[in-house]
């Protein structure tokens, strides 16, 4: 999930950069002084992304020289996907971009840059299997139930707006559609496209979708034991009254449905420290005692008046800590407290046979994927087009994803027994990968800070290839151990030292042979953090 406020920030940022005001007419006539909440023209955000795309390093450049090269995300940074390697012919798509936020027009801004990005990024390609693959679909979140999302009245927030919701899933349909309408006249300039042969140009526009749970509730009085013994009708009603009003429209043919309620807000067995330094014993009226605290001045005198609470000093690292801390567990308490309801997306799926639904929440194995597939109509075709049309799975191919390895087979029907890559294959594939990374952002000129970020991201990927085969908690260990120890050494070098760890028979072990996930130790004390460098992903 990026945030479209991010995309339209760093595209105001570009726009200065490979369009200055005082380049003279054309779309560099049109800047503004400060980036324009409508969304830009689709000439000036081609002309914009085609310019970043072929000089990169002018983007990075000023990134870095910004808050001592810890500066602002480029587009690139929060846009790009990978070419295929030069060694591989193996595409990424279809990708899809999930924004967040919930100004109509800041979405459909942000939809439109990310349509443009993939226009632009094959038009510029010098060979159509080494440019990046344009986004299949742009997915607004109506679905995250964290504190530091919902608090700005987006992710699930949204649900308790869906005339919001339907304004902004039209706005960035007819943005995206825009830009759309000049791919054509863009093809055919040979100024943008330096490629030889026919365009790259992707065929088809983004399509627009929705990921969104059940419903809202407040967290602080949500009763999950009674909730439990009430049945799918107030979910479904629920649901489906969003669905129709983001839907009447036509803009969003296909929606991803968590089966579960979101919760908002904090939970009620959650106590800040704030009262208890304040309050002491005393809990009664603390809530009351906590508004009317005063911040704390140097040099005022307002604590020694007769009857006033004793103003404290606010430590707002630690405050803002706290709230992390708090956002952290309200996701993981959203994943577990609600009631998963699988069975109000087949009935939203019955109840309106025009769109598309996805399932999600509690599917954990491709068991699960393939049960779905059967009651979908995946693998009958008498029922196509009812019942759900797929599955998406999160944490269970995060924290097992061998498990996950021998999807073709059972899904797509490849031939059984065809020969599957051993994990260190995989291991060995993946280095290589990511050597191609760090060299080319190495190339754009990007600063230490957005190196060692890359670095960060690149080693959190493999993190559980092993899990549940000998040599895993080595390979973890060494991991965490190495990105923490070092500074200026490659994620190639760190991964390739962090195998070493790893026994011979475990890395010929197919990716498609595993142990399952129910016999694995799991170790919980103390790890229910949000990183992605931990045992398990909750």
């Amino acid at each position: 999930m990026v945030p479209s406020a991010q995309i339209l920030a760093a595209y105001g940022r570009a726009r200065e950069i490979y369009l200055p005001a005082s380049g003279g007419g054309g779309a560099s006539s049109r800047l503004r002084a400060a980036p324009d909440v409508r969304p830009p023209p689709p000439d000036e955000v081609l002309e914009v992304l085609t310019r970043a795309l072929a000089d990169p390093y002018r983007e990075y450049e000023h990134a870095s020289s910004q808050n001592g090269g810890n500066g602002h995300l480029t587009l690139h940074q929060l846009l790009a996907t990978s070419s295929p390697p030069s060694s591989s012919s193996v595409s990424e798509s279809p990708i899809v971009l999930q924004l967040g936020g919930r100004d109509p027009s800041t979405l459909a801004a942000a939809a439109a840059i990310a349509s443009a990005w993939g226009i632009a990024a094959a038009a510029s390609g010098t060979e159509t299997d080494k440019s990046p693959p344009p986004y299949a679909s742009v997915n607004l979140n109506c679905g995250c139930p964290s504190n530091a999302v919902g608090g700005r009245s987006g992710g699930c927030a949204l649900m308790l707006t869906p005339d919001l919701v339907a304004r902004g899933v039209e706005a960035m349909q007819e943005s995206v559609g825009e830009v759309w309408r000049l791919r054509r006249e863009f093809a055919g300039d040979g100024i943008h496209y330096q490629g030889t042969g026919p365009s790259p140009l992707p065929s088809s526009q983004p399509t627009i979708t929705v990921k969104h749970r059940l419903g809202v509730r407040d967290a602080a009085t949500f009763d999950a034991a009674s909730d439990r013994t009430n049945d799918d009708g107030e979910a479904f009603g629920e649901a489906s009254a969003f669905v129709r009003t983001v839907s009447l429209s036509g803009a969003v043919p296909k929606f991803q449905v968590h089966a579960r309620l979101g919760l908002l807000g904090d939970f009620g067995d959650e106590k800040g420290d704030n009262d208890r330094r304040i309050l002491g014993s005393s809990r009664g009226n603390g809530q009351q005692q906590r508004r009317q605290q005063k911040l704390w001045v140097p040099g005022g005198g307002d604590g020694d008046s007769k009857g006033a609470i004793p103003p404290v000093k606010i430590d707002h690292k630690r405050e803002q800590n706290k709230a992390l801390r708090q956002a952290r567990q309200a996701t993981i308490k959203n994943r577990d407290v609600p009631p998963l309801r699988p069975g109000v997306v087949h009935r939203l799926a019955a109840e309106f046979p025009g769109l598309e639904f996805v399932a999600n929440g509690g599917i954990d194995s491709l068991d699960d994927v393939q049960r779905i597939g059967n009651t979908a109509g995946l693998y009958d075709a008498s029922l196509e087009g009812r019942g759900v049309v797929g599955a998406m799975v999160g944490r269970a191919v995060i924290n097992h994803p061998c498990s996950f390895a021998a999807a073709d087979e059972r899904i797509w029907g490849d031939p059984p027994g065809l020969a599957r890559p051993t994990r260190g294959d995989v291991l060995q594939k993946y280095v290589k990968y990511c050597k191609e990374e760090e060299e080319r952002i190495a190339d754009y000129g990007a600063s230490p800070k957005q190196v060692e970020a890359l670095r960060r991201r690149l080693i959190a990927v493999p993190f559980h290839l092993f899990v549940g085969e000998a040599g895993s908690d080595e390979f973890q260990r060494r991991l965490k151990k190495l990105r923490d120890k070092t500074r200026d050494v490659r994620a190639s070098s760190i991964l390739a030292g962090a195998a070493s760890f790893v026994p011979q028979d475990t890395l010929e072990k197919s990716v498609v042979e595993f142990v399952p996930w129910e016999t694995v130790p799991k170790f919980e004390g103390g790890l229910r953090r949000g990183g992605a460098l931990q045992r398990v992903v909750y």
